[in-house]
């Protein structure tokens, strides 16, 4: 590719701006943390083959929303599933599971 075609795709940056859903870990129930993984673990987490998603450092977990198979999730994760819809809904491409992040009204709280 170049230079010429890159610049012929080329958007405008607001354009190239995404919204986020930052919202606590404690919505998520502690197995699908662990299946989300921990940093620098040596043992490759459940769903990392199941969604696309970072570590968000030691903090948490950032997940593309618009790539997140359902059928994947559904029963065992369904929680992770209504916060990804829950984002989706209101135009956030991506989903921040924050330790420190602020704890939605109306939605389940899981303490571990």
């Amino acid at each position: 590719m170049t230079a010429a075609d890159i610049t012929e795709k080329a958007m405008p940056v607001a354009a190239c701006i995404t919204k986020m859903l930052d919202i606590s870990t404690g919505h998520i129930p502690k197995h699908t943390a662990d299946a989300l993984g921990e940093k620098d673990s040596e043992v490759k987490p459940a769903l990392w083959d199941s969604i696309s998603y970072v570590h968000y450092h030691e903090y948490g977990w950032i997940i593309h929303c618009t790539s997140t198979p359902e059928e994947d999730l559904k029963g065992e994760h369904q929680e992770l599933v209504n916060l990804i819809k829950i984002a989706s809904a209101n135009g956030a491409t991506h989903l921040k599971l924050d330790c420190d992040a602020p704890v939605a009204e109306g939605l389940p709280v899981f303490n571990w």
